[in-house]
């Protein structure tokens, strides 16, 4: 079976300005770098629980341990949880009022959520074709073929 295909920094670095935009930015931001940064599947991420997250003093896991029912095999597993992630889950916690053990860590993941993050995963590809775009004309000086949020990005430096 075929790796899947992961982001380069630019591509990670325009969906999350994408979903900065969005009703739920720190939700969606949490939910997107616990995927790309914890390595975890997306419904993996919709069957957490705050238990699995959080230590009983509130502070962010070192490790999270998924259950075999959580995992797509079917096999527990153990993800564990980078510095950079665990400040991104507890920037989208300070949002979360209510932190019992039992209830899901991300709120209000619905079917339309999934769907959106579908639709992320085809915008990721639409973005793979605008980086390629790019690459070509900042290789060859040209800044105005490239679309605005690139232009920003590539030209920062």
């Amino acid at each position: 079976m075929a790796q899947a295909k992961t982001l380069s920094q630019i591509e990670l670095d325009l969906v999350l300005h994408y979903v900065s935009t969005k009703k739920y930015a720190l939700r969606d931001r949490a939910l997107i770098l616990t995927s790309f940064l914890g390595g975890l599947r997306v419904a993996e991420i919709a069957s957490l629980k705050m238990g699995d997250v959080l230590n009983l003093d509130g502070s962010i896991r070192n490790e999270i341990r998924l259950s075999a029912e959580q995992t797509k095999g079917k096999h527990p597993r153990t993800v564990f949880v980078s510095q950079r992630l665990q400040t991104e889950l507890a920037n989208y916690l300070s949002t979360r009022h209510i932190k019992e053990a039992d209830i899901p860590f991300f709120i209000q993941i619905t079917d339309w959520d999934l769907v959106q993050m579908a639709y992320v995963c085809g915008f990721i590809s639409f973005i793979r074709m605008w980086v390629l775009a790019a690459e070509v004309a900042i290789r060859e000086g040209n800044s105005l073929l490239l679309p605005s949020p690139i232009k920003a990005l590539a030209f920062e430096s």
